[in-house]
């Protein structure tokens, strides 16, 4: 997470990546480029809360640190509610807004591509613990940008084209694979494995 000032809008910055999450009582924004990762941005506007969380994959399967655990929806959608309810949030009071799900590497996991999947996960969670959606832009094949105003809760969006669409899908490839080879491998079979 990077802390800095937004001089578009003049006003303070939170940037966002990856496995990060924000929640805040201020009056600043809340920015994130998004490929095939989600951004839920969740709005509490009775007791002045707002925050946004990033993550790139539904669930781990490999253990990981808990520094890590917010690149995880399961983690990263609780993560961002606990700490909004800690500044003063009503959880029956939030609202949320979803972003990104596009699928820009056009990665498969068996039949399902990966922005499927992490909408489908994102969208699905907030049905089941009864958060409303008040608005979304999810899917395609084209990266975002957003913004989140976190008094009033507006999201401002601009899809991403020509070299800034290709240099995420980049960037994109290369955080994936570097999260495969720090994977432990897995035994081929008929190795022995001792315990």
């Amino acid at each position: 997470m990077i802390q800095r000032h937004n001089t578009r809008y003049d006003r303070p910055s939170c940037v966002l990546v990856a496995g990060d999450y924000y929640a805040t009582r201020e009056d600043i924004v809340i920015e994130t480029v998004l490929g095939s990762c989600i951004a839920v941005c969740m709005i509490d506007e009775r007791n002045g809360v707002a925050g946004m969380n990033h993550f790139m994959l539904p669930t781990n399967r490999q253990p990981e640190s808990d520094a890590k655990a917010g690149r995880y929806g399961a983690h990263a959608m609780e993560l961002l509610i606990n700490e909004m309810m800690r500044l003063g949030a009503d959880r029956y009071q939030l609202r949320a807004k979803v972003f990104g799900g596009g699928n820009v590497n056009k990665l498969r996991e068996g039949n399902l591509r990966v922005g499927d999947w992490n909408t489908q996960f994102a969208l699905e969670f907030l049905r089941t613990e009864g958060i409303p959606v008040s608005a979304k832009d999810v899917g395609g094949e084209t990266g975002r940008r957003i913004v989140l105003f976190t008094v009033g809760g507006a999201v401002k969006l601009r899809r991403l084209g020509g070299s800034e669409a290709a240099s995420l899908a980049s960037a994109e490839s290369r955080y994936r694979q570097s999260i495969a080879e720090r994977l432990p491998k897995q035994p081929e079979q008929g190795d022995i494995t001792l315990f």
